[in-house]
């Protein structure tokens, strides 16, 4: 396993903050607007709103509807603009799927990062787990980060970055992550763990896992770069 090479400083040039105004999506906000400032990023703030269902009303009441429905956008477009107000930003408010919005707008804005809470109004019920978030962290095209509503809001701290942990079973799925998560702490000036986890040896077993545990930490130790200085 060859380590992965050094490389100039990571860029974040456009971010992609993904709300539905709960507040799990208010946990992640913070992380969106201290990136874009460490970075000089732009972000682009995102609602998705469910496509639209008008009651049954006679055709001289349908005007007034859709005037309601079209006031209801702008306000939420407002919304999204005060929350990034400090940073460089625009803002989408539309009706439909998220996952597909987003997918477009990653491709037409070439979204370096996208930043988005794991639970809120859109059925999401486990971190990462729900319909959403999991869509999103598997199909993504580029980076995603997640944040919790349980995460500490000490974002002056996390965006530090002095430790980050680099988890790896060495399948080029989880190797994919190495070259983000090496940038990142040479950016910082972090230091790096690089993390493997074996399973429990069971009885009757040729090979025991312990017995890898020399060698699986050589090939840890050759994922970071000798000229990296971490």
């Amino acid at each position: 396993m060859n380590a992965v090479a050094t490389k100039a400083r990571i860029a974040l040039k456009n971010i992609l903050f993904a709300t539905d105004f709960s507040p799990a999506a208010e946990a992640a906000l913070p992380y969106a607007i201290g990136l874009a400032k460490q970075y000089g990023a732009k972000v682009h703030g995102l609602h998705v709103r469910f496509p639209a269902t008008y009651p049954i009303v006679g055709p001289e009441a349908m005007p007034q509807v859709i005037e309601a429905a079209e006031a209801q956008a702008k306000f939420e477009a407002q919304q999204v603009h005060e929350m990034l107000a400090t940073v460089p930003h625009e803002v989408t408010v539309t009706e439909g799927e998220l996952w597909p919005t987003l997918n477009e707008i990653v491709s037409q804005q070439k979204t370096d990062l996208i930043v988005m809470g794991t639970h809120g109004r859109t059925g999401l019920s486990r971190a990462l787990l729900g319909s959403v978030a999991e869509e999103t962290f598997r199909k993504a095209t580029c980076p995603v980060l997640t944040v919790r509503p349980q995460v500490s809001q000490n974002t002056e701290r996390r965006l530090a970055m002095k430790e980050i942990v680099f988890a790896t079973d060495f399948s080029p799925e989880s190797l994919a992550a190495l070259p983000l998560a090496v940038s990142l702490a040479q950016e910082h000036l972090s230091n790096l763990t690089p993390l493997n986890i074996t399973g429990k040896s069971e009885a009757g077993e040729l090979v025991h896992a312990e017995q890898y545990k020399e060698s699986t930490l050589r090939r840890l130790q050759s994922l970071v770069p000798a000229g990296a200085e971490l």
